[in-house]
């Protein structure tokens, strides 16, 4: 795999949090500019909330790195398919349940008061996900290997 992938693949683990979800809740549906809506977003965030949160949203990675390092001599041709379609699944994934569990936050409906367990299932719901897209992106590369094989 190249480095490009990794650099990518820690940039999303990092970055796409609930606090930043948040902060595109607030902005795109909470009708909030830029600032405000990050003020808003990030207005309860402390780093040992955000360490702890990493500690689950990591899980799906780690087996993305556990997957990618067992197919890597067996997929040699498709691994660059399998890995991005993971790694692509997952994050679509974990962004749209986040902002699924958030959305109520930032409009009239009712929240429940147990939301935020979301969080910690989540992370855990996005390695069959991830595989299901692995294993998309492979099934395309071998379609597209056939193809254009004649």
């Amino acid at each position: 795999m190249k480095s490009t992938f990794w650099i990518v693949t820690i940039i999303l683990c990092l970055t796409i949090s609930e606090s930043f979800v948040s902060w595109m809740l607030a902005v795109f549906v909470g009708n909030y500019n830029l600032t405000d809506g990050f003020d808003r977003a990030f207005n309860l965030f402390t780093f040992k909330g955000y360490l702890f949160s990493l500690g689950f949203r990591i899980i799906p990675f780690i087996a993305l790195f556990f997957v990618i390092s067992v197919l890597k001599n067996s997929l040699t041709k498709y691994i660059n398919a399998v890995s991005w379609c993971w790694l692509n699944g997952m994050v679509v994934f974990i962004t749209f349940c986040y902002w699924d569990v958030q959305h109520s936050l930032y409009t009239d409906a009712h929240t429940a008061s147990t939301y935020g367990i979301a969080f910690i299932f989540i992370p855990f719901l996005a390695i069959p996900v991830g595989f299901i897209s692995g294993g998309l992106g492979l099934a395309g590369a071998l379609v597209y290997d056939k193809i254009k094989s004649g």
